[in-house]
């Protein structure tokens, strides 16, 4: 599947079953799709985070010097939220533990059908049992659990209940399942775990798209982080733990391409933008002023752009875009920074920097869709869930 300008496009399918999945044949396959839509249109190629995957890239990589290898985006935050869960420090073992003793409610009623019958007399909403392969799958079951609470809590002290328990071939399960239902504990730490977890998985949930959002990933990563601050600014160990975890993921996923994307959103140097903080209180800043960024721009920029007089002619016309110079300064570019997308407003006013805009409209937004490969093809909606 290729995506460029937020449109998918499928180029073709294999039946893999038979074949390893290693580097090699991983490669061979995307050089397949990479030879048919052109080299020269591609600019980033997305698999999965598996190391077979990481390896194939940098095959491609090797082959390719201006195309950027990363894993999927909502691949790597459904990891995070799996490291938050299988973390086992004491602080917030209780993610884990929470998980499972819902998972168990959720499994033992979905299990028997005169359960399940009983719980449908009592909620208009049906128990989510969520497969392990769709992204947010923890998040999702939990936070059916709590809508349907009442309604657990009701089934679980009825007559109904009781005369299962009589009927039922594993008692000891059904005490369980009633337990955990009536268990204050288990209630406040499942409102506790979708607290912290929400922002992960609103920021899973705007990955999964067709959409070019590569431009917004750095700085929606950051307010992602902001938000767990903000949230957890009573807790420091917990923030903590899950601190580490978030930047340990975003170090293995962030490349050069998403530094150059943030550079160019024109909306991340309007006065409305940068005079309101980011989550966690922290003072907005144009995106070309932080070090890590500059330096990933200039990276990506040295990868894609092979002629240095080239490259000279884009890093000027960068100058000129956060500086507000030239034609981007003219009061309609300006004031279409903070109302249009980032391809529209490049459209728009990029034709005094053809080169740059080359980059922005050509490049960055033909990028292949971030996804997560199983068997190296699927379709992404299956995994998709819902927030409410």
């Amino acid at each position: 599947m290729a995506v460029s300008g937020g449109k998918a496009i499928f180029i073709n399918g294999h039946d893999v079953s038979a074949v390893e999945k290693n580097a090699t044949n991983i490669a061979e396959l995307l050089f397949k799709a990479i030879d048919y839509v052109g080299p020269s249109n591609v600019v980033q190629v997305v698999t999965d985070n598996a190391a077979n995957c990481k390896a194939a890239g940098a095959i491609i990589q090797r082959k390719y010097n201006h195309i950027f290898w990363s894993g999927c985006l909502a691949h790597t935050l459904n990891l995070l939220m799996k490291d938050i869960a299988k973390c086992e420090h004491p602080s917030l073992s209780f993610v884990d533990e929470t998980y499972k003793r819902g998972k168990a409610v959720v499994k033992y009623i979905k299990n028997h059908s005169a359960c399940q019958s009983l719980f449908k007399s009592f909620s208009s909403l049906e128990l989510l049992k969520s497969k392990k392969t769709r992204f947010g799958h923890h998040f999702i079951v939990i936070q059916r659990l709590v809508k349907v609470r009442a309604s657990l809590v009701s089934m679980a002290l009825s007559k109904q209940w009781e005369y299962l328990r009589r009927t039922t071939s594993a008692p000891d399960q059904h005490d369980i399942v009633q337990q955990t239902v009536l268990d204050e504990d288990f209630w406040r730490k499942s409102e506790r775990v979708l607290k912290i977890t929400k922002p992960i998985y609103k920021m899973l949930r705007f990955s999964d798209t067709d959409k070019p959002i590569i431009g917004e990933v750095y700085e929606q990563m950051d307010m992602m982080l902001g938000t767990i601050k903000d949230i957890l600014s009573n807790d420091p160990v917990v923030c903590d733990l899950i601190h580490e975890r978030v930047v340990a993921r975003w170090d293995k996923m962030n490349i050069p391409l998403h530094c150059l994307a943030y550079v160019l959103v024109p909306k991340y140097y309007t006065n409305s933008w940068l005079s309101n903080p980011a989550a966690g209180g922290v003072r907005r800043r144009k995106p070309h002023v932080d070090s890590e960024v500059q330096k990933g721009y200039l990276e990506a920029i040295e990868k894609m752009v092979v002629d240095p007089n080239e490259a000279a002619v884009i890093r000027l016309q960068i100058s000129n875009f956060v500086s507000n110079k030239g034609v981007f300064s003219q009061p309609q570019a300006v004031t279409d920074r903070a109302t249009m997308t980032a391809l529209s407003w490049w459209h728009l006013y990029g034709g005094v920097a053809p080169e740059l805009s080359a980059i922005k409209c050509d490049k960055i937004e033909k990028r292949e869709k971030e996804h997560s490969t199983k068997n190296w093809l699927h379709d992404p909606r299956e995994k998709r869930g819902e927030i409410q």
